[in-house]
């Protein structure tokens, strides 16, 4: 739900909120009208308050952008902005997404390939109640001559 930025005490609650947000990541993806995203720096855009209005600054690919916030809400994975600039000329919906960073992406894949070796190692279990082990024979993995790419 989008909470609207009218008076002056939502304004300062919005600002303060907002900068709260955004100062637990350092990089965001920056989208407009859910076009292509823009990777920005937290240095690359500012949020303001300017004769009673509160201002979302940013660079572009062309250049520096100043829009007036109308709404805005947080989703916990994506703060929405809804804006105008050009006195209400142009109107577009900002989303601005935290970046993830490397270790965190490592970790969630880490995570879903141990989930899916515990998933496998069920299904074999419930599949082949008495292994034989005897039976198991390991191969050394060697790269296929034919298929460099391929083991």
């Amino acid at each position: 739900m989008l909470l609207h930025v009218k008076d002056a005490e939502a304004i300062e609650s919005a600002n303060r909120a907002i900068r709260e947000l955004l100062n637990a990541h350092s990089e965001w993806f920056l989208t407009q009208n859910g076009g292509a995203p823009i990777a920005l720096n937290s240095t690359e855009f500012d949020f303001s308050i300017a004769h009673r209005r509160l201002i979302f600054s940013s660079w572009t690919e062309s250049g520096s952008r100043s829009w007036r916030v109308t709404a805005w809400s947080w989703t916990g994975e994506k703060l929405l902005l809804e804006a105008s600039r050009r006195m209400g000329a142009e109107v577009a919906k900002l989303e601005l997404v935290p970046r993830a960073s490397a270790k965190a992406i490592v970790a969630s894949i880490a995570a879903a390939r141990q989930a899916r070796c515990e998933k496998l190692a069920q299904i074999v279990a419930q599949t082949n109640p008495k292994p034989s082990y005897a039976a198991c024979r390991f191969k050394r993995a060697t790269p296929n001559p034919q298929h460099p790419t391929t083991w």
